[in-house]
């Protein structure tokens, strides 16, 4: 299947708090899939809609990150009551949009590097 993505993405396993808009009342704590320039993929035991509106505070190891961000798709993990959940960037400030793409950047090099230099 060809790759629909523009920006890298990588691999992560860190958490991430997701406060549903505009009420928020419903928050609540998920591991992050894999993160993108444009968005994350989370692990949910939510079924979240499609077109669901959120505040997210991403965790990046020393840092954290703020986004607004909306459900562009959502998958049942199979065999499980938990859901695979994209969420597409909708606001970030740049000094946020700096801090995710410098650590986009930091791990993407640091694995190709990695993985071109460890034969």
């Amino acid at each position: 299947m060809k790759e629909k993505r523009i920006e890298p993405r990588i691999c992560t396993a860190f958490t991430c708090k997701c406060t549903q808009l505009p009420e928020r009342n419903n928050i609540f704590y998920t591991a992050i899939r894999d993160l993108s320039e444009g968005g994350i993929q989370i692990l949910s035991d939510k079924e979240l809609p499609c077109g669901t509106n959120l505040a997210i505070n991403i965790n990046l190891i020393n840092e954290t990150a703020e986004a607004h961000a909306q459900v562009a798709w959502n998958d049942k993990k199979p065999n499980s009551d938990e859901y695979y959940i994209g969420l597409k960037f909708l606001e970030v400030k740049e000094n946020n949009k700096c801090k995710i793409d410098d650590f986009i950047d930091t791990i993407f090099l640091d694995t190709i590097y990695y993985s071109c230099n460890s034969k």
